[in-house]
């Protein structure tokens, strides 16, 4: 028999024997803790390393994002979106992708914009300009009509002045 199995048939026999006494029982208690350590550390030491791995992919995730926060405009549903999604465990590719893709349609809504702005200044000046024709037409009937009015004016006073000297009124 080698030796390893006989270590553990005296420690069983040990504990069988002193089992009825406290000293066995606080041994078998230790015994039965430190199976259990040994068969769950794999597991502990695997959900450790895992936690380890998704906060250095959580940290090095946030850092990139605090790379586009001043690019994407501090907008806060646009960040919200983006931590939802770092906490959800987001892989760095992913984010890089996404973050690019937002970016590029957000410059884009920016281009737009600024091209309706260009549109609507160029109608707002069009609109100006055939109010300015409008009220330039407007002032030269305006004279043409003083200038008949003046005319007419005259024309009653020399004929009041005549009329005046014919009868000598």
């Amino acid at each position: 028999m080698p030796d390893i199995y006989q270590i553990v048939l005296v420690v069983v026999l040990g504990l069988v024997v002193f089992l009825p006494f406290g000293i066995g029982r606080s041994l078998a208690r230790m015994m039965w803790s430190l199976v259990f350590y040994i068969l769950g550390s794999p597991y502990w030491l695997w959900r450790g390393l895992h936690q380890w791995f998704t906060a250095h992919c959580r940290r090095r995730n946030y850092e990139i994002l605090g790379r586009y926060v001043a690019l994407l405009g501090n907008n806060p549903e646009i960040l919200r979106y983006f931590r939802q999604l770092i906490e959800s465990g987001i892989s760095q590719k992913e984010l890089e992708k996404l973050l690019a893709d937002n970016l590029a349609n957000l410059r884009q809504f920016e281009v737009t914009q600024q091209q309706n702005d260009v549109q609507q200044k160029s109608k707002q000046e069009e609109t100006f300009k055939t109010l300015v024709a409008e009220q330039e037409e407007m002032l030269a009937r305006s004279r043409a009509s003083m200038e008949q009015i003046k005319f007419r004016e005259q024309l009653l006073e020399q004929l009041y002045h005549k009329i005046r000297r014919k009868y000598r009124l």
